[in-house]
């Protein structure tokens, strides 16, 4: 038999069932004046659709298995040839304790074979997920269930795990469909199999490791360490910090975090080492594809991203209104598409306070953090509006607080009640520091504090824009190493985002190379321009101009593990899924930092003791 099994590219979400002892069997109806034993195989045919799915219901089999299979909606109509037997076809390997990867991928004693479907289709079609299965045995077998496939083309792979552990209910055990990234080609009459098996042990997840190097940089548009009378003493912090990067893409099994979508968890844990500290951030993705036009668009739904060793990180979630593409399969030469920064950002700290972050299509956001654990502390509210335009907000402290000797505890200060930042006229931004009563009876402020500053950004005023493209026969560069390959695609993410109200210009640009189908490195770069410095040195509230003012660069260059042969071999099968996930992990990851900085500004603003001053720096401070 020509079996073929699809290496469907789908990283499975996991689901643990726990599953009573018991022995299998067939027992015959009652009643019957001839016994007729059940078959051990047997075949069907079924349409597979281009708009829905389908669902084959096999009879019970000898062995006292059921089943039935629900085939996706695929690229092109087709038709099934079905078949459903007792033991795997003759002349294909017996999963085993011995086969070349089992016990890389399903491990344990006792392994069992409880069904096999086969599949073969009469044309050439595309699927975007896995078929979905259901198996009801005599009686609940001991260990974990899983689906497994097998490619007699690639005999090396052995068997491997495609969907599990499954979801147990009595003795029905299910395994629900999972997106397939990038989609897999189902060739007009190969037959692909589908075993269900139970091992004793867990199956352990295949990782795809990558290591690399991550560069931060800081340049200042000012002097530190001045002897200024107006000014403090300050010492400039380090201009480089360099990092050792080693990250880990596995399957995950969290639930998508706004919804229900059609879409596969991809866990991602990275480790950055200094020789000042070392930090881990992970980060659950969730990734899709749809068809369009004869190309599958490879999605990213959301993600949610911690840094689990510390306690003063925030865990930040950003659901995509439209899910971002990320990628074009196939990729062709010269391939282009952009997408829309709407989406939503929850962020929370471990003190109980929290924030929604809110964009709209054109790049204009609204910030709302809720102060104090369980927003005791009232509202902040920051506003970019797509003229340019913003204000932030402060709460209003409760009655009797401003005069007692402790300031309102939010941020230690209660002097400005708010900023407001006009759209640019005339070549000016004009802005408005505004101060609460409290600051006014006290301390003599004003009501409000108006300054003038230059347009430091283009006009007419563009808060989002993005250009992402695809070239073929690129040569890799040499961070990429020559172990996977010197050339191959090239896909490029270029994104630039401005922010009028907290003051700074943010380009960042991914660049993944890919071989046979699977990410070789990604190369990184993120730069954050700024033209405010919120730095709260007496007497200034900050400093206001041009870009320059500090820029921060990140850059960031990670190549697949050599000599990893489960990495490797994760990679060539799912290999747009794992540079999704990657290039997710890092996309949160600077969203993060800004959300981070964001708050910083506000606290600077809310707590300073000191009226804003116009200053005209030349090369430095006053």
């Amino acid at each position: 038999m020509n079996a073929r099994v699809a290496v469907f590219g789908a990283l499975v979400v996991t689901a643990l069932v726990a599953c009573s002892s018991g022995s299998g069997g067939y027992t015959p109806p009652s009643g019957t004046l001839v016994s007729v034993s059940p078959p051990a195989t047997e075949s069907t045919s079924a349409a597979i659709s281009t708009t829905s799915t389908t669902t084959v219901q096999f009879d019970t089999l000898s062995n006292g298995t059921r089943g039935s299979i629900t085939l996706p909606e695929a690229n092109a109509a087709a038709t099934a040839t079905l078949g459903f037997d007792a033991a795997i076809p003759s002349g294909v390997a017996t999963p085993s304790l011995t086969a070349p990867k089992l016990r890389a991928t399903i491990g344990g004693s006792n392994l069992q074979v409880l069904g096999v479907v086969s599949l073969t289709v009469s044309s050439t079609i595309s699927v975007a997920t896995t078929p979905a299965f259901s198996f009801t045995l005599s009686s609940a077998p001991t260990g974990d269930a899983y689906v497994a496939y097998y490619n007699e083309q690639n005999t090396s792979a052995g068997w491997n795990v495609l969907l599990g552990p499954g979801t147990a209910s009595g003795n029905t055990i299910s395994f629900p469909a999972q997106s397939i990234s990038p989609p897999f080609t189902l060739t007009a009459g190969d037959t692909y199999l589908f075993a269900l098996v139970v091992s004793s042990t867990a199956a352990p997840t295949p990782a795809a490791a990558y290591s690399g190097t991550k560069s931060v940089n800081w340049v200042y548009g000012f002097a530190f360490g001045c002897t200024c009378t107006a000014l403090p003493e300050t010492t400039a912090p380090p201009a480089t910090i360099d990092y050792t990067v080693a990250s880990t893409v596995t399957t995950g099994s969290s639930p998508y975090p706004s919804g229900s979508v059609n879409a596969l968890d991809v866990h991602t844990v990275e480790n950055d080492s200094s020789n000042l500290a070392t930090t881990t951030l992970t980060t659950d993705s969730w990734m899709g594809a749809a068809q369009s036009g004869g190309v599958y668009d490879e999605l990213l739904y959301g993600s949610t991203q911690q840094e689990p060793s510390s306690a003063d990180e925030p865990v930040i979630t950003t659901t995509y209104v439209t899910p971002e593409i990320l990628d074009e399969i196939p990729e062709a030469n010269n391939a282009t598409w952009t997408n829309s920064p709407a989406q939503t950002i929850d962020y929370s700290y471990s003190t109980g306070e929290s924030g929604v972050r809110t964009y709209a299509a054109d790049g204009s956001y609204t910030d709302t953090e809720s102060i104090l654990s369980g927003g005791a502390g009232g509202n902040v509210v920051t506003t970019v509006n797509a003229d340019g335009s913003g204000s932030i907000t402060f709460p209003t402290p409760p009655p009797g607080v401003l005069s007692s000797p402790t300031p309102y505890p939010y941020y230690a200060g209660a002097y400005v009640a708010g900023l407001t930042v006009a759209a640019p006229s005339g070549g000016n931004i004009a802005m408005n520091f505004n101060y609460t009563a409290y600051a006014q009876s006290c301390c003599g402020y004003p009501a409000t504090a108006a300054l003038s500053d230059p347009t430091w950004y283009p006009t007419p005023v563009a808060l989002y824009t993005e250009s992402d493209a695809i070239a073929t026969g690129v040569t890799f560069p040499s961070g990429c190493g020559t172990a996977n390959g010197t050339s191959g695609n090239e896909v490029t993410r270029s994104i630039s985002q401005l922010d009028t109200v907290i003051g700074f210009i943010e380009t960042t640009t991914f660049n993944t190379y890919t071989a046979n189908g699977y990410p070789v490195c990604i190369v990184s770069n993120d730069v954050v321009n700024y033209a405010y410095d919120w730095q709260n040195n007496q007497p200034y509230t900050f400093y206001y101009g041009s870009l320059g003012t500090e820029v921060q660069t990140t850059s960031e260059t990670i190549a697949l593990q050599s000599g990893s042969s489960q990495g490797a071999s994760l990679a060539s099968s799912r290999g747009s899924t794992i540079a999704l996930a990657l290039e997710s992990h890092e996309l949160t990851g600077f969203a993060r930092a800004r959300g981070k900085f964001i708050r910083t500004v506000i606290a600077s603003i809310r707590s300073t003791t000191a009226k804003p001053v116009s200053v005209t720096r030349q090369g430095g401070r006053p």
